[in-house]
């Protein structure tokens, strides 16, 4: 029994058939992977992102050695702010010479 030309044409059609089929099937496995990759990658940058909230919250809810919050740090850290500040308040308080001995002692709470 020979092999007719004709069964060596569909032979080949077949097994170009078959590997564009191949072919589709790794790709779309590979598309899968990287989509996968992608979401974990996703998931890192999420779980790193919430935990340095986490630890920012931390650190907020701290106290200074001197009872202050920790808001009060950043003039710390910037002493020409601060100086800039104070000379602001200086000349306000130039100008109130005379407090009346009784200020902020007397509590009217008749009304």
């Amino acid at each position: 029994m020979a092999i007719q030309p004709i069964d060596l044409q569909t032979m080949y059609q077949q097994q170009s058939n078959i590997s564009k089929i191949v072919n589709t099937q790794q790709q779309a496995a590979l598309t899968e992977q990287m989509q996968q990759e992608n979401n974990i990658q996703k998931n890192l940058e999420n779980n790193k992102s919430v935990q340095k909230t986490q630890t920012e919250k931390a650190e907020a809810n701290k106290t200074n050695e001197n009872g202050s919050d920790s808001s009060d740090s950043a003039s710390k850290k910037s002493p020409e702010r601060h100086q800039k500040i104070k000379e602001e308040d200086t000349p306000f308080e130039n100008t109130n010479k005379y407090t009346p001995p009784n200020l902020g002692k007397i509590i009217d709470i008749s009304s």
